[in-house]
């Protein structure tokens, strides 16, 4: 939400979890009261007395952490961000045995997935060698909101080349 408030978008900055500090990545992912039910069964969580910066360990942990924890994590982040987002567009409860439920759910199928392809790789080049999109294509993010109690609208939009370098980010509000 501190992004979002920085690009002029009027939103409540507090995390919409706990509703005491401002909603940043470090914040949602480590340290909200609300999300440490998430992380409670992962011995590998560094974050326990806010010492750490999540996106340092993330980008350490994906380059040099082993697939099953990198899942284990990749899993965890995507449910808390599944389940906020349920909490702020959608007025669900926030329930974290439910998401960390929904987290091994994920796991276990992208264990399987990770497994039946390295299976494959002996006889292909592995997938993420290959570049996601063929050169020359952009790739367009495109996510949008309005609000129940307004007549306004928000949208953004991020291009990427097909290496994934980002071209351009726009952002613009408009009447429902």
């Amino acid at each position: 939400m501190v992004a979002l408030y920085s690009r002029w978008v009027t939103q409540d900055v507090n995390c919409p979890l706990c509703h005491q500090t401002p909603e940043t990545i470090q914040h949602i992912f480590c340290e909200c009261s609300c999300v440490a039910a998430v992380w409670s069964d992962f011995a590998g969580f560094p974050f326990a007395n806010g010492v750490n910066k999540f996106t340092s360990w993330m980008a350490g942990l994906v380059t040099n952490g082993n697939t099953d924890t990198v899942l284990q994590v990749l899993a965890k982040c995507w449910c808390i961000w599944r389940g906020r987002n349920e909490v702020v567009w959608n007025s669900k409860p926030w329930l974290p045995m439910s998401i960390k439920m929904e987290a091994s759910l994920f796991y276990y199928e992208w264990q399987v997935l990770v497994t039946s392809t390295n299976n494959i790789q002996s006889i292909t080049p592995p997938l993420i060698l290959q570049p996601s999109c063929p050169q020359g294509v952009l790739k367009i993010y495109v996510d949008a909101t309005v609000f129940n109690d307004s007549d306004v609208g928000y949208f953004g939009m991020v291009f990427l080349d097909s290496m994934e370098f980002l071209l351009l980010p726009k952002m613009e509000v408009f009447a429902a």
